[in-house]
């Protein structure tokens, strides 16, 4: 039964969603099932008035898997679009981990008295007699139909953490919430803050790689000793950032210079941006007062001679502040003596380029959101894991004793959510989408900070809903993000283990579009292939997936009514299942609603197609010994195969090769 309502307005910004079958595994997705008689899900978060169960859910096939419990789950109903609609209670739902999927059973909310008030190829709304409705509006298209599914966020889950220790992820999606740092060191911080990561190499990274090209070399040699202890030495310099233009003019930025500040001994940096070269010194001092009171104290300063850091130097032993900091002022033109500092700059502005470049950033915005770019990938460089003094740990353990608050609730930087934004007398609450951009200091740990593209401002909220995509749609060409130096541009050095950089991608393995992979299992055969240009300006053919590959070959296929019959059925999606795999605009491959309530495996790596030694060499090779007998059986009765000597084959015609493909059915069944 569902109950209460309350209406939101939501601003004219049309984002939506992205529907991909990845989507369904979401624990905040409902598919809606027009044959369960009751809901289930594989979620027990914010559970109430849980109960005790032995019911048993059948799915189209396979055993029946019987629920743990039934509970009730609060919550609230949200548009793809990320608009706010009923709040409600789901009660008796029946729950256990196994279960593939969530599902609501329409049947169930037809029988409380819902009605449907449309149906077509954009959805499903039901409605109840208190005109409260439910709309079912993310389509997932399968190859002979569609999935109709909706979002409903349970209020446990609206401020949820999303990266604390025990989530899984894969590679990838650490590399994108860390801010696009290498593979080893994205690997490490993963294991620090309790990450599971799933199997697998990072695949090369476009953001990182088109980064990476337009990143300077630097020297790496250093005259520097090294300080050992946290706060020991400190390196300090300043750097005018430009952002340009696709027509080369650059963006007027009001707070233009950067400031940088890397403690030797952790690498750990502090970013902070001013207006002029002096508006930098009282935030200096006053952040050195701050680090004092967390017993660590800054004993050197390393910088340059410029004017604003003499007067820094003035100022932070002037009676108001009475640093002891000591300050070391490099030679002229010996930016080699301050190394740290100069190194930040272009590793810090190589990370915001992927990062920006991730988040698909137009020519016409970059301008409006450099600053905030910079500042979350220096926040997000402070969760590296370093060794100091033998001890292994992120930069701000290191520093603060612990991790910052907000590294429990990692997003990717660039994502999409609607903001509550207050109340007027005739709209009610309205939300706006805005983009996330970073994380506040000394905030709850689920605070976030949202631009909005409308006034380009930045606001701290805790009361985002996540659409689930980026903010910004992919666009062709990927904008310059430049740094222009102080000082007259020189050569930066460094020793070899202080040298940060962005992660390097060898050209010859980064790719722009997906290649097919062919091996002994392909479906042999020429297909005419459609061709397209890619952004930079190679020709190749549209990847082709197994499923349209070989129900293309069987439309132009000529022969008896048999053989059609035969090879239709070999080529078929299991006729017992909903869906097996499906072409989606990410090439998405999965296991779908026939699994949802239950199967014959335990994870989806069962679905795996194998060839025969693999098979053998299985704990159900006897098995597959008699389905291979029976497939060798069925293509006997048909007279699928016809023996031709090779030396009778016709001049030009290839002989094609086989092999025997083995898969585990989602009800458990072995098909040969």
């Amino acid at each position: 039964m569902l109950g209460g309502a309350t209406e939101i307005e939501t601003s004219n910004v049309k984002m939506e969603m992205s529907t991909s079958f990845e989507l369904l595994y979401s624990d905040d997705i409902w598919i809606c099932d027009t044959g369960a008689s009751s809901h289930s899900s594989k979620s027990n978060s914010g559970a109430t008035n849980v109960k005790q169960n032995g019911s048993q859910s059948l799915g189209h096939s396979g055993k029946a898997v019987e629920a743990i419990s039934t509970m009730n789950l609060p919550g609230q109903f949200i548009g793809k679009d990320g608009s706010s609609g009923m709040k409600a209670t789901l009660t008796d739902v029946n729950y256990n981990p196994k279960y593939n999927f969530n599902l609501m059973s329409l049947t169930r909310l037809l029988m409380n008295g819902w009605r449907i008030t449309r149906g077509d190829k954009t959805g499903i709304t039901i409605r109840n007699v208190n005109e409260s409705e439910i709309t079912f509006d993310i389509v997932i298209l399968t190859v002979r139909g569609a999935i109709f599914a909706c979002r409903f966020i349970r209020d446990a889950d609206i401020n949820a953490v999303s990266t604390d220790v025990g989530v899984r992820m894969n590679i990838e999606k650490a590399h994108r919430l860390l801010g696009h740092g290498d593979e080893e060191s994205t690997r490490h911080t993963a294991k620090q803050l309790g990450w599971v990561i799933t199997r697998g190499n990072m695949k090369p990274c476009l953001a990182c790689a088109k980064a990476k090209a337009k990143q300077k070399n630097i020297s790496k040699q250093s005259t520097s000793p090294k300080a050992t202890e946290p706060g020991g030495r400190v390196f300090l310099d300043l750097s005018k950032v430009t952002v340009s233009r696709s027509d080369g003019s650059n963006f007027e930025l009001k707070k233009k210079w950067w400031k940088i500040m890397v403690d030797q001994a952790t690498g750990k940096k502090w970013s902070e941006f001013t207006d002029t070269k002096n508006g930098m010194v009282e935030p200096t001092c006053e952040w050195m007062n701050q680090m004092k009171a967390k017993a660590m104290e800054i004993k050197v300063v390393r910088l340059d001679p410029a004017g604003e850091n003499v007067k820094l130097e003035i100022r932070s032993k002037s009676a108001d502040w009475k640093h002891a900091t000591k300050f070391e002022f490099t030679s002229r033109d010996t930016p080699q003596h301050n190394n740290l500092a100069e190194l930040a700059f272009p590793y810090l502005a190589g990370r915001a380029r992927a990062m920006m470049g991730a988040a698909h950033i137009p020519d016409d915005s970059r301008g409006k959101v450099s600053l905030e770019v910079l500042k979350c990938a220096t926040m997000l460089d402070g969760l590296r894991i370093v060794e100091v003094n033998g001890k292994r740990k992120t930069r701000d353990e290191h520093i603060h004793g612990k991790n910052p608050k907000w590294a429990k609730n990692l997003r990717t930087w660039g994502e999409a959510g609607v903001v509550k934004e207050g109340k007027d007398g005739k709209t009610g609450d309205k939300g706006i989408a805005m983009m996330f951009v970073g994380y506040p200091l000394n905030r709850e740990t689920d605070s976030v900070r949202m631009w909005n593209q409308n006034t380009n401002g930045v606001v701290t909220t805790r009361d985002v809903i996540w659409l689930k995509r980026m903010f910004f749609e992919r666009k062709e060409k990927e904008e310059l993000f430049t740094l222009e130096e102080d000082e007259t541009q020189v050569k930066v050095e460094a020793s070899d283990d202080e040298v940060e950089e962005v992660p390097e991608i060898p050209d010859d393995k980064t790719k722009v579009t997906e290649e097919i992979e062919a091996d002994d299992e392909s479906v042999a055969g020429e297909i005419e292939t459609d061709t397209t240009t890619t952004r930079s300006g190679r020709t190749v053919q549209t990847p082709i997936r197994l499923t349209a590959a070989v129900r293309g070959g069987l439309s132009d296929f000529q022969g008896t009514a048999v053989e059609i019959k035969y090879l239709g059925s070999m080529a078929e999606l299991d006729n017992e299942e909903i869906a097996n795999a499906a072409v989606v605009e990410e090439n998405v491959e999965v296991s779908l609603v026939g699994a949802g309530v239950g199967g014959g495996f335990d994870s989806t790596s069962k679905l795996k197609v194998m060839n025969y030694q693999e098979v053998m060499q299985s704990s159900d090779a006897k098995e597959w010994k008699a389905k291979v007998k029976n497939e060798k059986e069925r293509f006997d009765k048909f007279n699928v195969i016809t023996v031709v000597q090779r030396k009778e084959m016709k001049k030009g015609v290839k002989a094609m090769t086989t092999t025997w493909a083995m898969k585990n059915k989602p009800n458990g069944k072995l098909r040969g």
